[in-house]
């Protein structure tokens, strides 16, 4: 090595210092932003609340759909702009979204607060790969990636349990309320620590007429509104109208339309679009994106409905339900770092992604027996298992696509699969409630071939009598949708295979 380079490395490892020490510090509060945000606790308060069950599907969907569809817009703006403006930018929006969530008096309007919390999420968690790409060596980066990993399980273990405090003491407004000083907290703490390294990009000083045509802002328009067709089909089809009616056909095949457009842009444009199909292309991307997507989409079905299954059919109060989804956020704060830090010091992430198609089918297959007298202890074994084999390969996607792309790349890469890991859940869940609606509606006595649209998840205080059926209806319909993560779980495998095995330890060129 030359002594320029030497001089070089150990420049970039005093500004990586400098960079990543004040990260560390909001690493946790932004993560506690993005899982708190919306608890699934909450669910069954809300639709008492709104007064109907139809919607519930969309409260996870639009926040995860607007957090995904964003990502690879995202993406290439911090790769042109850098960190901390955007990053402060989406704060400030997520701080709108989240008092818009909180004053909704209607479902429609809480819908689209939390449209506009997921655009902000979108930002704010590229940023948060933004800052430790730009910080961090290659190498080092699964253990910085780790930490925010961690933080992630840290929050994903408290919210629900603030949550149901919140919902049993002060109403579930303050779920939203009490973001405001954190998302404040994290703002000082960007702006004032945060001192970001010299940007180093081919784009330069880019004037706005420039910046826009690097956007590739119809490619994000058409793809926006693919998926949102796409999971208003899902969220119709065979819940609120058969799937043979046109009003679920007329969505899904202009979804394929806009869909199939996008992609003849993005092979148009190439490197100029939001998707550019050289990296889109590589093996570990396609197959990092099916495991992405199919475990995230496990994962956050399996969380949604769990608390139904507490507060409705085990009868739990919304804090004793918070505490009794522990174990998953438990699971994920010990395999999120463990596998981070081995991943650095390895140098490989596909045996953690092996690892993760091979517990995660066996988690949600165990979680598909509950009964109405299952023993909570099983209840808690089982949330374990699922939230460390989920949360052991969770990083690997990511790390797999800086592996393989160069750094320039790497932000891009990143943006596809943080897109897929909001693409399953939006699209999932969706499905999860079709599923749970429909399966109900043949379950409840009285309730005949029209789903429950338009009742809230509550059941009176007596317990027993015909009562006794409503809650065997209740757990057979949930049973009945936790089949679908156990599918995305079995297909979590065949994605960790297909990723190529590359090591982060080997320095790759700079075009791929």
């Amino acid at each position: 090595m030359t002594i320029q380079a030497d001089a070089e490395k150990s420049r970039h490892e005093v500004s990586s210092e400098s960079v990543i020490q004040p990260y560390h510090r909001a690493q946790f509060f932004i993560t506690i932003l993005a899982d708190s945000a919306f608890p699934a606790v909450v669910v069954p308060t809300l639709t008492l609340y709104f007064g109907t069950l139809e919607d519930v599907g969309w409260y996870l969907s639009t926040y995860r759909l607007a957090s995904g569809s964003f990502q690879l817009l995202f993406g290439k703006l911090y790769a042109l702009l850098g960190p901390k403006p955007l990053v402060l930018t989406s704060l400030a929006v997520f701080s709108a979204g989240s008092l818009l969530s909180a004053l909704a008096t209607k479902s429609y309007i809480f819908i689209l607060a939390r449209g506009v919390t997921g655009l902000a999420t979108a930002g704010v968690t590229s940023g948060a790969f933004a800052i430790i790409i730009q910080a961090a060596p290659l190498g080092s980066r699964p253990k910085y990636a780790s930490i925010g990993g961690a933080a992630e399980a840290v929050a994903s273990l408290i919210a629900p349990v603030i949550g149901g405090l919140l919902i049993d003491r002060l109403g579930w407004q303050w779920c939203f309320f009490i973001e405001l000083p954190l998302i404040g907290a994290v703002f000082a703490m960007i702006a004032f620590c945060f001192k970001p390294t010299e940007k180093k990009s081919d784009t330069g000083n880019i004037d706005w007429r420039r910046l826009l045509r690097h956007l590739d802002l119809a490619g994000t328009a058409l793809f926006v509104a693919g998926f949102t067709t796409l999971v208003l089909a899902v969220q119709m089809g065979g819940n609120k109208y058969p799937w043979s009616d046109w009003r679920v056909l007329v969505p899904l095949g202009v979804s394929i339309a806009l869909l199939f457009a996008f992609a003849a842009l993005q092979y148009h444009l190439g490197d100029r679009g939001t998707l550019p199909p050289r990296i889109i292309r590589r093996r570990s991307m396609l197959f990092g994106f099916l495991f992405a997507c199919c475990n995230n989409g496990a994962l956050s079905v399996i969380e949604y409905y769990i608390p139904i299954y507490l507060q409705i059919v085990r009868g739990l109060e919304a804090t004793t339900s918070g505490f009794m989804t522990l174990p998953i956020g438990a699971g994920l704060i010990l395999s999120l770092p463990l596998a981070g830090f081995l991943t650095s010091f390895f140098g490989y992430c596909n045996q953690f992604m092996i690892l993760n198609g091979l517990l995660t089918p066996i988690a949600t297959g165990l979680l598909a027996t509950l009964a109405i007298n299952t023993e909570m202890w099983r209840l808690v074994v089982y949330q374990a298992l699922l939230g460390f084999g989920t949360g052991v390969g969770f990083q690997g996607p990511q790390v797999a696509a800086q592996a393989i792309l160069s750094d320039n790349d790497s932000q891009i890469g990143i943006a596809i699969i943080q897109f897929a890991q909001a693409l399953g859940p939006a699209i999932f869940v969706a499905a999860a409630q079709t599923i749970f609606a429909s399966r109900l509606a043949s379950l409840l006595p009285g309730q005949g071939a029209a789903p429950p649209a338009d009742h809230a998840l509550v059941l009176p205080e007596n317990r027993d009598g015909d009562y006794k059926m409503d809650l065997v209806g209740y757990n057979e319909a949930l049973i009945k949708t936790f089949y679908l993560p156990v599918a995305l779980a079995g297909a979590t495998l065949i994605g960790a295979l297909g990723v190529e095995w590359r090591s982060l330890k080997v320095k790759r060129g700079s075009a791929l």
